[in-house]
């Protein structure tokens, strides 16, 4: 049976207090979520869940990108902390992101291998989602022809449940699902591979540490055909504490090598990846000591050898009780720039409040940069075009009504910036972007897809 952490751990690939899919499981575990996302929403959580509840019984029946991406200069910013409210603009040049659909799908990963070609992934999608038709197994969504289109996907023999966290592509004809599924309404995760060959999508159950009972799978990143790796938990136990997993695809086979935490934690799991390089990789998370409730983000880095713990600087004000960081997306431009993007929370006096936190790799390691978003928003998902064109997703909070709005930042070069992500009148968030090229993007999450051309 799973303890509260993994109820927060899956929040690494979903905003602030996502609810269980009511017609996954029974039980109130929603797998794998992020500690720091329960303790920034501890002062909170009353009156949000009441919400959720609402949004639910009204309706809500369903429910972090792979991308070529990779890794440190001066900081650009001292701080993540905003000092005011942005004013939403737009990115330079004419381009703009429009809502494409509306729905009460919930899709956590997003991949495009052209303008007419993207791959989208979420819980099971029923009543014909945003797309057309109904599917089983996990949620997914294809976009050709300009449509998005409910596609069919294996599930593993035998399963109560599947979900399905992110997707990357080698090539058109070369995908990979990665996510979780359960035998049983509370028996343990197993991590779950589906690879697509030309169109003909099959079910692979990748191998566990030996001695692990439970895990799954959170984030996948191919740098070519035959090479990808997948990052997640896992657990000996079948509950806290959890160790990071790390899958890499080779030789036409998924094996598992080795993560690791920082000294002083026992507690954590990875939430996504991204490849610069066959030897250049990324991995960012979340550790903690068992016995604390405080997070410190996790960042991993592979150089064609093995896998290692990379220093991550710690934001001014994130300590105390209660408090700490967490990463949720990554994607790199290059061996020597990459982004990070997650949350921090603060602790003592300020109780718990959530802010965005977004960190730069370059030649001289990783350092944090101001984000532009104000108290109660959050990052999830990162990618970049080119090395003055990227962008990072998650949910903001309306100042009226404290509902979840869809929450689009931009950076051109210089400065990151929140950007308009249209109209939208429920309440919403997005959770992965993915870019085909300069000024095509799409973005998913909860409620909402988003769609940006320039």
């Amino acid at each position: 049976m799973k303890t509260d952490l993994e109820d927060r751990l899956r929040a690494s690939m979903q905003p602030l207090l996502r609810l269980p899919a009511p017609e996954r499981r029974t039980s109130t575990r929603p797998g794998p979520s992020s500690r720091w996302r329960l303790v920034a929403a501890m002062s909170t959580a009353v009156a949000v869940a009441a919400a959720m509840v609402a949004i639910i019984l009204a309706g809500r029946l369903a429910g972090q990108t792979a991308s070529s991406h990779t890794p440190t200069p001066p900081p650009i910013g001292a701080s993540a902390t905003p000092s005011a409210s942005p004013t939403p603009g737009v990115v330079s040049g004419t381009g703009s992101w429009q809502i494409s659909a509306t729905s009460m799908g919930d899709l956590s990963g997003v991949a495009c291998v052209s303008s007419g070609d993207c791959w989208a992934v979420g819980t099971p999608i029923t009543n014909g989602g945003f797309g057309s038709g109904t599917t089983t197994g996990g949620g997914v969504e294809s976009y050709s022809g300009g449509t998005w289109t409910s596609v069919p996907s294996p599930s593993p023999t035998g399963s109560a449940w599947t979900d399905l966290s992110a997707v990357a592509c080698a090539s058109a004809s070369d995908c990979w699902f990665v996510g979780d599924y359960g035998k049983e309404s509370e028996g343990p995760d197993q991590p779950l591979v589906e690879g697509d060959d030309g169109g003909a999508w099959s079910v692979v159950s990748p191998p566990l540490p030996t001695g692990a009972v439970e895990g799954a799978l959170s984030s996948v990143a191919c740098q070519s055909t035959g090479d990808c790796w997948a990052v997640g938990y896992f657990s000996d136990t079948n509950g806290e504490p959890y160790q990071p997993l790390i899958e890499h695809y080779s030789a036409g086979a998924w094996t598992v090598t080795a993560g690791d935490l920082p000294a002083g934690d026992d507690n954590g799991m990875l939430s996504a990846v991204s490849c610069a390089g066959a030897s250049d990789c990324w991995a960012v998370g979340e550790g903690s000591p068992q016995i604390s409730d405080s997070t410190s983000a996790l960042i991993e880095h592979y150089e064609g050898t093995g896998w290692s713990v990379a220093p991550s600087p710690a934001p001014t004000g994130a300590s105390g009780v209660g408090a700490g960081t967490s990463l949720s997306g990554v994607t790199c431009v290059g061996v020597s720039e990459c982004w990070a993007v997650g949350d921090q929370t603060t602790g003592g006096d300020k109780g718990g409040v959530q802010e965005p936190l977004i960190e730069q790799y370059t030649v001289g390691g990783w350092t944090i940069v101001d984000s532009p978003t104000p108290d109660d928003d959050g990052l999830v998902g990162v990618t970049c075009a080119g090395a003055t064109e990227c962008w990072a997703v998650g949910n903001g909070s309306v100042s009226d009504s404290g509902d979840d709005e869809p929450l689009i930042e931009s950076y051109a070069g210089s400065s990151w910036t929140v950007v308009s992500s249209g109209t939208i009148s429920i309440p919403s968030w997005l959770s992965a972007v993915s870019c085909s090229g300069s000024r095509d993007c799409w973005a998913v999450g909860e409620g909402v897809v988003d769609h940006y051309t320039g």
